[in-house]
């Protein structure tokens, strides 16, 4: 996360809520599952999109498999 802020990149979950303590812990997993889910989110598209993870597999594959 602190490349994104360094990079400019908004990374604020819109999900996100501030825990407060309670006796039900249901609660605490579901706003931890939201926000894993954004940040997870965010990384696919990082790395399928802007950094094209994809072609460079490809050229690690040709280049290190052949």
């Amino acid at each position: 996360m602190l490349q994104c802020i360094v990079q400019g990149r908004d990374v604020k979950c819109p999900d996100a809520q501030q825990i407060v303590y309670t006796i039900k812990e249901r609660q605490y997993f579901e706003h931890i599952d939201k926000a894993y889910n954004y940040a997870s989110k965010l990384l696919l598209d990082l790395l399928m999109n802007e950094k094209d993870l994809m072609a460079r597999l490809r050229f690690v594959d040709k280049k290190c498999l052949y």
